[in-house]
Order: structure tokens, then sequence, then C-alpha cells
């Protein structure tokens, strides 16, 4: 977390991640359901996280916060001398999945995982993963402290027909791919 980075005033990457976050939501609860049902062993415990205020401070700041520390500024930085990059972020995005510990996320956790360890590979920084990581649970933990009810709501409970189904995820799309464009084009490394 050097303020090295961060002196480079990259702040269109820090957006533009933010962004790519919210992209990454519909495509992700898409996926899960085309999966086979996988069991969901945590929903108990973070149902009763996320419905106490401090849930926020644990899942929204302090988890951003130290996995990627320890996923990309520790493990994808000492991969990343050994290996080649791209298996250098897929064992990231693997362990990543794992540590979560909870089949039903294992999924998402992998692909966000490779979306993390990409742009730590490009910037050398973990601050744009944890930007992205914030989006990411804040929506989780916003959704759920305003709809508890629809926690593990499907996406035809959330949206009802097929092509109402397919015009979120298109949003989402029309969200995430120019994020992704413009995490390309700007991410660059501190000099």
């Amino acid at each position: 977390m050097s303020p090295k980075w961060m002196r480079t005033r990259q702040w269109t990457v820090m957006l533009w991640s933010c962004v790519a976050g919210l992209g990454t939501i519909l495509p992700s609860k898409a996926l899960q359901e085309l999966m086979p049902e996988l069991p969901d062993m945590l929903q108990q415990t973070m149902m009763g996280v996320m419905s106490s205020y401090w849930g926020y401070i644990v899942v929204c700041i302090l988890a951003p916060l130290v996995e990627e520390i320890v996923f990309r500024g520790a493990i994808l930085k000492s991969l990343l001398k050994s290996v080649k990059p791209m298996w250098a972020i897929v064992v990231s995005a693997l362990l990543f999945s794992l540590i979560h510990a909870n089949p039903a996320q294992m999924p998402h956790a992998f692909l966000i995982g490779l979306l993390l360890g990409w742009m730590y590979w490009r910037t050398g920084s973990i601050l744009p993963g944890i930007a992205l990581h914030w989006i990411n649970n804040t929506t989780a933990y916003a959704a759920y402290r305003i709809a508890p009810s629809m926690a593990d709501a499907s996406m035809t409970e959330l949206f009802g027909s097929t092509p109402r189904i397919c015009l979120a995820i298109g949003f989402s799309l029309l969200i995430l791919l120019p994020a992704l464009f413009q995490l390309h084009v700007n991410m660059r490394r501190a000099e």
C-alpha cells in the first residue's frame, strides 16, 4: 500500500474500479444461478453479521482491506516473482475463492479474484482492488439492510420474467464492460 501509486493520481482507475464493482453484481448472481445448487454453509452466520451495524465495518471495510493485503499484496505478489502472471493470478484467485469456505460464494469469489489479480498485476497496488471489493461488499450489505427478506432471492424473484432478467444483466454489462475497458486503458504502475 505504498503511497507511491496514489501520488501518481490515478483517480480515474479508482473511479472505474468502483464502477466495475457495481457492474459485476448481477452477472455474478446470474452465473451463480446457472450453476448446480451449491450449499450455502455460512448463510446464517452472514445474516447475523449483516443485520448488525458493526457488520458494515467487518464486511465492507475490514474484509476488503485484509483480503486484498493477503491475497494480492502478499500471495499474488510472491507468486508473480516465480510464476507466469496468468498462473499467479489464477492460483491467487483459486485460493481467494477457497478461503471464503462457502461453496455458494466460490464461483463469484474466483471470478472476482481473477479481476482483482489482474488489477494488481497491472498497477502493482492493492488500492484499486480495495475500491472494487468495497463497492461489491457494500452493495451486498446495503441490499440486505434495505430488504433482508430478499437476501437470497433468485433473479426471477427480483426481476420477474426472462426478458427483464436479460435486460438487467445487459444493463449490468453496459456498466461492467466499459469499466473494464477504461481500467485496461488507464491502469499503470507507479514510476
